[in-house]
């Protein structure tokens, strides 16, 4: 039996970090990122613990914790979400991606959360007191015949994809009145007014300031994603950011932000025509967006094409740690405003 040893994720652990991430699931990282997402969050440095074989030096697991404020009613608490779960197949026997969660158990923040898959999501509620919220609350829009064609077919649904636009052309919502969209290069003190005025509005929602903002989409190394707002006069009256994930030999469209004015239907489906059309232009398959039908704004994107396929096995979890905020309240879909980029893997 090797011997491990387990201790608190430094610095100085991001190129072996990059090289577990890489044995598990064949994504590549840089050391950057380790360190953009664990020590350059505005909420504060991480509480990620790793596992580490004492006599080869090897990182062999890890289970990531990062801190995120979120707004309860309007009013700020911290929370921390469970991710970048990893351990090498040979490790796996010692139980180190449990012994790692047991240390994270417990904490001053408010509650602990997590998008899972589905054997995660066993081993959080039957052995660490994780509840299950929902299932991760996926929509879609196709843009294409392509989406779920088997392969052999994928040619020919390419060449029909012409007349499939013909005959479900994209819908045109232009913005309000002396409203217009453009690009974000960077998040500023008006989207923190927006959102200050949005948040009592939800009851449950990451907040999403611009020093969020600015490090959720912007800061980030490597992914490349596409902020947008629709602004009159200087006024913020939305926001969403876009991002396109090459898949095979096409593209997928994520839709990781929308948010509008007290979810205001003009201004949420002119931000949705945006989106599309501009994954159009960029030759997207499928556009794709987290929300539980719950949430005001799913009428709106309904009636812009949206329908529901959540994926099979990935649910949301929660644990209550501090009690700060009621376990019963953040059990309950129909209190939170889910967005794919709260999974800060998206």
């Amino acid at each position: 039996m090797p011997k491990l040893s387990y201790r608190p994720y430094q610095p100085e652990d991001a190129e072996r970090l990059c090289h577990l991430q890489a044995a598990v699931f064949g994504v590549p990282r840089v050391p950057e990122y380790w360190h953009w997402k664990y020590r350059a969050n505005p909420a504060g440095n991480d509480m990620t613990w790793v596992a580490e074989d004492t006599e080869t030096h090897k990182i062999v697991g890890m289970n990531g914790l990062v801190p995120i404020r979120v707004g309860v009613h309007g009013e700020q608490v911290i929370a921390c979400q469970s991710l970048d779960i990893a351990v090498l197949e040979e490790y796996r026997r010692y139980l180190v991606h449990l012994e790692m969660a047991i240390r994270q158990k417990s904490g001053d923040w408010a509650f602990t959360f997590a998008f899972g898959e589905a054997d995660t999501v066993k081993v959080s509620t039957a052995l660490m007191g994780f509840v299950v919220v929902g299932a991760t609350p996926r929509v879609v829009n196709p843009l294409s015949l392509q989406p779920g064609v088997p392969p052999r077919w994928r040619g020919l649904a390419r060449a029909a994809d012409p007349i499939f636009r013909l005959v479900r052309p994209l819908r045109y919502v232009p913005p309000p009145r002396g409203a217009v969209i453009e690009p974000v290069l960077r998040f500023d003190e008006r989207y923190d007014r927006f959102w200050s005025a949005q948040a009592k509005n939800y009851p449950l929602a990451v907040w999403r300031d611009s020093a969020y903002l600015n490090w959720r989409y912007l800061d980030v190394p490597e992914e490349g994603y596409e902020a947008y707002g629709m602004e009159r006069q200087g006024e913020v009256l939305g926001f969403s950011v876009l991002r396109r994930v090459p898949m095979g030999r096409g593209a997928r469209g994520r839709i990781l932000e929308l948010i509008a004015a007290e979810n205001d239907r003009a201004i949420t489906q002119a931000l949705l025509s945006h989106a599309l059309h501009r994954f159009r232009e960029q030759s997207v398959e499928l556009a794709a967006a987290w929300i539980f039908d719950s949430d005001p704004r799913w009428s709106a994107m309904k009636d812009m094409g949206f329908v529901s396929r959540p994926r099979p096995g990935r649910q949301i979890v929660v644990s209550t740690v501090s009690g700060e905020v009621p376990a019963e309240m953040t059990a309950e879909s129909d209190n939170w405003r889910i967005s794919w980029g709260d999974s800060v893997e998206g």
